[in-house]
């Protein structure tokens, strides 16, 4: 019976990844990986394959905000994780003088249009970029 217990457990912690630290006697170990850019992620995140902006607006006034949204993706095209994303950080490049991003390393921001002309907004995560432009009224 013994057996058969441990057997089972060595099982399910080989072929389950921890989603929390695993403590083994006084010491707690916490797998990592480290990704082409440096970064440590957790272990369960995979690499960023391609990033989209997905929500922009289609064009703006001076001195008015929306909404911006970039979602990292997987190699099976799968949205990751906060955690993951948290992990890989994300950086918002624009043209100042036309538009600003209120928090320029959060995935989800606000664009505000500074003045009138062609706002170019770029969101870069472990150097996957993606970029839209619309018009600053």
């Amino acid at each position: 019976m013994k057996k058969i217990l441990l057997f089972s457990l060595v099982f399910l912690s080989c072929t389950q990844p921890p989603t929390q630290p695993t403590p083994v006697g006084n010491i707690t170990v916490i797998q990592t990986q480290t990704t082409g850019g440096g970064s440590t992620t957790p272990s369960s995140c995979l690499p960023v394959d391609r990033v989209r902006i997905v929500t922009f607006p289609s064009a703006l006034t001076v001195g008015s905000s929306a909404a911006i949204d970039v979602t990292p993706r997987d190699s099976f095209g799968a949205i990751r994780t906060d955690p993951c994303n948290e992990a890989s950080g994300n950086r918002w490049d624009s043209n100042s003088d036309i538009c600003s991003v209120s928090q320029p390393n959060d995935f989800r921001s606000n664009v505000r249009g500074v003045k009138a002309g062609t706002c170019e907004l770029t969101a870069c995560v472990s150097g996957h970029c993606d970029s839209v432009k619309f018009p600053v009224s």
